[in-house]
């Protein structure tokens, strides 16, 4: 794909702070490409990254677990680098996110909100608009029981305790920006 180069922020060439970049998922919907529903505009989706390369080696490269693609941007963020999504750059998603999740991976998500730090207000909030989105009120069982679970076999988190605090202020402002605060 070419860019105008009127446009700098789209390119890791033109802007040194850019840690990452993508576009957005689609998914195929009555034959045509739509937009994929249940994320933040400003959240890059798993395999649609490109890493500056010394962002990628600051945040520790990327980690083996479940939530390991919203980990790597919080850290990114942490660092000081920005996190551009490309509205126009749109990537056809041939599997949406969560069709193949199992019976057992229902309290994955939980678990990664704990390792994240998320903490038991902040994974209740999330786990809500969620099953909100999805229209699944399981959904927020399953978070908070995933939690709970995490807790209980105390799990290692995979950020540090002042990386969990950025997460959840940046996690807080981002509710309040919401709400009209």
């Amino acid at each position: 794909l070419l860019y105008n180069v009127q446009q700098p922020y789209l390119s890791f060439r033109f802007r040194e702070t850019t840690g990452m970049v993508a576009g957005h998922c689609t998914i195929e919907k009555n034959d045509r490409w739509e937009l994929e529903k249940g994320t933040n505009k400003d959240h890059i989706r798993g395999a649609l990254k490109a890493y500056q390369t010394e962002c990628f080696q600051q945040i520790g490269g990327l980690k083996s677990s479940i939530g390991w693609d919203t980990i790597d941007e919080m850290l990114a963020r942490f660092y000081g680098w920005e996190v551009v999504t490309i509205p126009h750059l749109h990537v056809k998603h041939l599997k949406p996110t969560g069709a193949s999740y199992n019976a057992k991976a229902k309290y994955l998500q939980g678990e990664a909100f704990y390792k994240m730090r998320y903490g038991w207000c902040l994974t209740f909030i999330t786990a809500a608009k969620m099953s909100w989105n999805k229209r699944k009120f399981q959904i927020i069982l399953d978070y908070l029981k995933g939690y709970k679970l995490a807790q209980k076999k105390n799990l290692e988190p995979l950020v540090t305790e002042n990386q969990g605090r950025f997460i959840r202020s940046y996690r807080w402002n981002g509710i309040k920006s919401k709400i009209g605060f």
